[in-house]
């Protein structure tokens, strides 16, 4: 999966390719689903875990990827360790909410949450898609006046000799302009 993603992240950008793997997990945890009183037959899980199996890795290093883009020039290892720390944590307490809920409720609740999470997550992405362009593809001019040409990503830090300053976008974040908008 992982090598595939590779050639094809060469020539579509990675917000692109993550609709279609968010999609092989909706679609993969939909077809958990069963009528009450009815068992899942071995094809039906089968089919189901072969897409989820392709679905998740590919979002996983999608997201990966494009939150490494977005944060720019920010303490690039504090914001990815909070990234995995978030998916670790969601991992560890995942199983045990979800074993919860399925003996309380059964299994297809279960999955119906699941499924209404990442088509809650394709909703986001389809909103937020072009806040997701790839760095390059944003030409905003330098900020302050400065000559390089370099593209400007989402968020970057740039040194001052008084200060450091954040910049969103081509805007520059200050305490006044966040109290006061």
């Amino acid at each position: 999966v992982y090598a595939g993603l590779v050639l094809l992240s060469r020539f579509i950008p990675d917000r692109i390719l993550l609709f279609p793997a968010l999609v092989l997990i909706f679609l993969g945890f939909c077809a958990f689903f069963t009528w009450p009183g009815s068992q899942l037959p071995l094809w039906q899980f089968a089919l189901a875990l072969l897409v989820i199996t392709l679905g998740y890795p590919s979002s996983q290093a999608l997201s990966y990827s494009l939150y490494s883009q977005l944060i720019g020039q920010l303490p690039t290892g504090v914001l990815m360790g909070l990234l995995t720390s978030g998916g670790s944590l969601s991992r560890m307490v995942g199983p045990i909410i979800a074993t919860l809920i399925y003996e309380y409720v059964g299994g297809t609740v279960v999955f119906g949450v699941v499924a209404i999470l990442c088509l809650g997550l394709l909703c986001l992405l389809l909103l937020g898609f072009h806040f997701l362009s790839h760095p390059t593809a944003n030409k905003l001019p330098p900020p302050s006046g400065r000559g390089d040409e370099a593209s400007t990503p989402l968020f970057r830090v740039v040194e001052d000799e008084d200060e450091d300053s954040l910049y969103v976008g081509d805007r520059l974040l200050t305490l006044d302009s966040a109290v006061n908008g």
